[in-house]
């Protein structure tokens, strides 16, 4: 996220070296929404929020606001309707739903099926080779048989199976093995 101060001619600040800036949410969403790496200093008028990271549900909006410290001085001037400037600046996040090949932990996270680093208190989440292709998906599913299963949702046939459609789950043998080549 990188934010901005400009003037009433649209000019940056680019003069500000130290102001700080902090994102924040309102208050009643403080329960369900975590901040990380909220605050930075002003480098030449700009906030660089590069480590920000917000968490909270699948699909939910992040009603936030930005404070900075340079505000308090801005507010001091009033602008050309003689009204006095803006405190903070808001806006909205809108946090993805899990993904195809992504299931809803218990927890309210998205976790990507299959993979080496799936480890929760020293307990595999799943097995590598799991799998899902539906959407909203509450549990990863075991790789079929006649299947190669990659993690998320990439799944094919083995060589000398085959199935009907890439979203069917059903891999059948071939009855001329040589034809059927697999995802290599």
């Amino acid at each position: 996220l990188l934010f901005a101060i400009t003037d009433k001619y649209n000019q940056v600040y680019g003069i500000d070296f130290s102001s700080q800036g902090e994102v924040k949410v309102r208050e009643r969403d403080l329960k369900t929404v975590t901040l990380e790496k909220t605050r930075t200093t002003a480098q030449k008028g700009l906030y660089n929020f590069s480590g920000l990271r917000v968490t909270s549900g699948p699909g939910e909006w992040v009603y936030s606001y930005i404070e900075s410290s340079l505000f308090s001085f801005i507010s001091s001037d009033t602008n050309s309707d003689g009204e006095i400037p803006f405190t903070s600046e808001r806006f909205n996040i809108h946090l993805r739903e899990c993904l195809r090949g992504e299931v809803l932990l218990g927890s309210g996270e998205c976790y990507r099926c299959g993979g080496f680093d799936n480890v929760i208190d020293g307990k595999p989440l799943s097995n590598r080779f799991d799998y899902s292709l539906e959407e909203g998906a509450k549990a990863c599913k075991r790789c079929p048989n006649g299947a190669n299963c990659w993690g998320g949702d990439q799944i094919g046939p083995k060589s000398g199976y085959w199935r009907l459609t890439d979203d069917s789950e059903n891999f059948y043998r071939c009855p001329n093995e040589d034809a059927c080549l697999g995802n290599r």
